[in-house]
């Protein structure tokens, strides 16, 4: 990205989290990867997509985003031995900031939505709102009263069409995972199963 910068603060002491940020001129963070010694990845954020979730689904979409690719923390400051913060941090390439950034974003893909408004294992209730593709094909939507609407797949469904929800049925659902997409716009699908009795 043109005028960006790219940092890598690291713990004051070996074993801890690092964090690598992408940031503006002015400093202000435009994506952030955070890091435990472990490989774990606790963030892979980005103000772009934060700022397109909050336009579409208000401060709802917002906790959903930092659900899944985490909350943004501030940056080091100066890069050298140790920055404003007290935290050393070196001055990265943007290939070596982008390898950190796909390997966060990758990373958070794999890590539970344990957080945030409707963590894995939520119960909710819902009313199936569309079959789009027809009774036994893909999956039916359902409206959860949230400002983001849900999706069961058709492997949690019945195999017989004839005994899936029709539309106007309600029932309790449970979310599986959250998905997230602002490569076009902001767009984001509670992804759930029918709930056990």
């Amino acid at each position: 990205m043109p005028n960006s910068s790219y940092l890598c603060a690291r713990g004051l002491l070996p074993g801890l989290t690092e964090r690598w940020f992408e940031t503006a001129d002015g400093g202000q963070v435009l994506r952030q990867v955070t890091r435990a010694p472990t490989g774990a990845v606790s963030s892979a954020w980005a103000r772009r997509e934060a700022d397109l979730m909050r336009e579409r689904f208000g401060s709802f979409g917002v906790a959903l985003y930092e659900a899944v690719y985490g909350a943004p923390a501030e940056p080091p400051g100066t890069p050298g031995p140790a920055g404003a913060s007290g935290t050393p941090s070196a001055t990265l390439s943007a290939e070596e900031f982008e390898d950190a950034w796909w390997r966060g974003r990758i990373g958070r893909h794999f890590t539970p939505y344990d957080s945030g408004p409707v963590p894995q294992g939520t119960r909710l209730t819902g009313t199936v709102d569309a079959l789009p593709w027809g009774p036994g094909v893909t999956g039916l939507t359902v409206d959860l009263g949230l400002p983001v609407g849900g999706f069961v797949d058709m492997g949690a469904l019945p195999g017989d069409p004839d005994l899936w929800p029709a539309v106007g049925a309600r029932g309790d659902f449970e979310v599986i995972t959250l998905r997230i997409d602002c490569e076009g716009g902001a767009h984001a699908q509670i992804r759930l199963r029918p709930a056990a009795d």
